[in-house]
């Protein structure tokens, strides 16, 4: 046992949230056409986190009423039965979410707030920015975002990147938009239900990728021992730069690995296309039922998670470091998600 570090506070307030939401019901067509649309505004007040605080007071972090965050987006849903038959249907539902987050404020003196990850690669909470954005470093750059080039030969890292080490925003692990697209067909007794789950946008810190690019692991690092011109521009000068190095292990344990480096080079699009699920099955005729006593059953096959089309490279853009926490975005060495069959039965008396 040992004591927490958190130190408590008897003065806490409750969270609280004020709401507006505003949307319309539309049906058409007999019902064969449904629209539902809403925009909604949500703002939180002293919301509850654990704060930094010095360690001389014998606890590394407070419970305090420590941020306000505002939460605004529109949700809709468009459903379809493009083919209604007697022997066939055909249902189409779209399900589309788009998001915009901000947190508000901090409590005062707090310019910041640490939810997981490591030195120079982490989730925060910062006024002016979404809720758990990956907070990081980067190379230095110039006002237009192109790297700069050391073009000093004094220097140990003549010819290559400079790392700057004060920390900023590196990407934003809320998407864009989400959309889930859902068939269902039946023909007779047959029937067949499959969604499509789509994420336009979002980031993952890919730490798995930085940590193996540093023991040597990876693709990248295969150019080790060969001449190389890095992009960007020199720093004294600003012209393109054309200074000839060759990168070894140094420098991939270094500023150029994810260990030491930087963590923005890391940082991938995390946008998928993922089957998420499909079902095969077969209602059992009443006919066959009848002597039993059960009013109907299905017999069926499931396959989740089959699927993904993705620009991620790490294991699953879905992962996530903490698992279900405040911290988001973070891929480091995590497990991937599982793929499953299922067969079943279901009977209903």
């Amino acid at each position: 046992y040992n004591l927490s570090t958190t130190l408590a506070n008897p003065e806490l307030k409750p969270e609280t949230s004020t709401s507006f939401e505003v949307g319309a019901d539309l049906r058409f067509v007999d019902n064969r056409i449904g629209l539902d649309v809403t925009y909604f505004n949500l703002n939180n007040e002293d919301l509850i986190l654990s704060v930094p605080i010095a360690g001389s007071s014998g606890f590394t972090s407070a419970n305090m009423n420590a941020a306000s965050m505002t939460n605004k987006g529109i949700e809709a849903v468009l459903k379809l039965v493009p083919v209604k038959t007697k022997d066939l249907e055909w249902g189409l539902d779209f399900n589309f979410t788009k998001l915009t987050n901000e947190v508000t404020k901090l409590a005062d003196g707090v310019t910041s707030v640490f939810l997981g990850g490591f030195v120079g690669k982490q989730g925060r909470a910062v006024t002016g920015h979404p809720y758990g954005s990956i907070f990081g470093t980067d190379f230095q750059r110039n006002a237009d975002g192109v790297m700069l080039i050391e073009d000093d030969p004094t220097k140990t890292f003549y010819g290559y990147p400079i790392m700057d080490t004060q920390d900023k925003n590196i990407g934003n692990v809320l998407p864009d938009w989400t959309m889930g697209i859902t068939n269902s067909l039946k023909y007779k007794d047959l029937f067949l239900t499959f969604l499509v789950d789509i994420k336009h946008g979002g980031k993952m810190w890919n730490g798995t990728r930085g940590a193996n690019l540093n023991f040597g692991m990876t693709e990248e690092s295969l150019e080790r021992g060969k001449e190389k011109v890095f992009e960007g521009v020199k720093k004294s000068s600003g012209q393109k730069n054309d200074i000839k190095v060759t990168p070894g292990m140094a420098w991939y344990q270094s500023w150029g690995g994810g260990f030491n480096g930087p963590g923005s080079p890391y940082v991938d699009d995390a946008g998928w296309v993922r089957l998420r699920e499909i079902t095969l099955g077969y209602n059992l005729p009443k006919s066959f039922l009848s002597l039993t006593g059960i009013k109907s059953a299905d017999v069926f096959v499931t396959g989740k998670n089959l699927l993904i089309f993705t620009p991620y490279d790490g294991v699953d853009p879905e992962t996530s470091l903490y698992g279900a926490d405040n911290a988001q975005g973070l891929d480091y060495y995590n497990m991937p998600g599982v793929k499953s069959v299922m067969l079943g039965v279901k009977v209903n008396f």
